[in-house]
């Protein structure tokens, strides 16, 4: 699939119209209560409106059950919503943009790092027989610099097979979105003419399907050890003094099993933390993220090849807060370079 260009009628070269890509399409767009997601759902709805329908992949959690009430409850109130609202309703009249989401947009409850995208065999029938997917946008992502290794390869690299097979079962192109520092530590300007599938920073001979590989046996191997015996006596004493600190009976056997399951956790977190920078650093990336992230492109390259699916992949650099739109300076939590400027703000 071509990113930049495409054919006019006279032969030519033109300009690739995201308009006309999506207008009258079936889109399937995931991560859209995360940051870029709800800006990439908000200007579709902007300028985009001739879209057909947008199906919105979204996980359940323990405060919400299912996709259509975490999507009312983080997406619908959110900044960049509440803008394209007052601009439509000023527009078009007061209640267009929410006849226009009604009608629109589908939460489909799913999870990325499950088979089948963990969507249930009638939305996944839907998806890809009775209406089938024109389009799919992947911006899902864990974008934690050094979380456990387990959880950014669930995230990041293992939801790569998940993905192709739903737009080879529908018949329809990927856009994969990456991260440019996926390049690694590396400096200078870099061509991106360099074969993607084993790609490393230190350019050494690299399987990454064997490398998922061994990466799961050293988490495995983590959580193994994380039962050994000792390890539980271990976790016991800290329990116990957590429990004592709070005042609570140490001896009480539904709290200390709790306390207990709970040091365990943080041990085998962060042993796996340290275990993803260690791998990410010995292949020369910065940090377990870009990492992850590199083998999810190289991962999602070879399956697409493989079963005939046009894929983009997309690498934007870091992203910051909103230059203008929904309004200078927006952004979601403390992140990137918003520290910084908070300290100098706040002196």
């Amino acid at each position: 699939m071509n990113s930049h260009t495409s054919q006019n009628p006279t032969g030519e070269t033109a300009p690739l119209s995201v308009i006309d890509q999506l207008s009258g399409k079936h889109v399937l767009i995931t991560g859209v209560t995360g940051f870029v997601g709800k800006v990439l759902l908000s200007m579709i709805a902007t300028h985009v409106p001739t879209v057909r329908r947008i199906s919105v992949l979204i996980r359940a959690n323990k405060k919400y059950s299912d996709a259509q009430s975490r999507f009312d409850a983080e997406v619908r109130p959110s900044e960049p919503f509440k803008a394209i609202q007052t601009q439509i309703d000023a527009d078009q009249g007061e209640g267009s943009f929410t006849r226009w989401l009604d009608q629109v947009i589908t939460p489909v409850t799913g999870d990325i790092t499950q088979a089948q995208l963990g969507i249930h065999d009638e939305a996944y029938h839907d998806l890809t027989q009775n209406d089938p997917l024109e389009i799919i946008l992947h911006c899902a992502g864990n974008v934690s610099f050094d979380p456990p290794l387990n959880e950014a390869l669930d995230v990041n690299t293992l939801g790569a097979s998940h993905k192709v097979e739903l737009a080879k079962a529908a018949g329809c192109p990927l856009v994969h979105m990456s991260t440019c520092f996926v390049v690694g530590e590396r400096s200078g300007p870099i061509e991106e003419d360099q074969h993607l599938i084993g790609y490393t920073p230190k350019g050494r001979e690299f399987d990454p399907v064997r490398e998922v590989q061994d990466a799961k046996q050293l988490i495995e191997r983590w959580r193994a050890e994380s039962l050994d015996q000792s390890n539980e006596e271990q976790f016991r004493q800290r329990a116990e003094d957590v429990l004592k600190g709070r005042g609570q009976n140490p001896k009480a056997e539904r709290l200390l099993s709790k306390e207990i399951a709970e040091q365990r956790k943080r041990w085998l977190n962060d042993h796996l933390r340290a275990a993803g920078m260690e791998r990410a650093k010995r292949w020369g990336w910065t940090n377990t993220y870009t990492y992850s992230k590199s083998l999810g492109e190289q991962l999602t390259a070879q399956l697409a090849e493989e079963a005939g699916v046009p894929l983009t992949i997309v690498r934007p650099a870091i992203v910051e807060s909103a230059h203008q739109f929904p309004f200078r300076g927006w952004n979601e939590g403390i992140n990137t370079c918003a520290p910084i400027v908070y300290l100098y703000w706040k002196g």
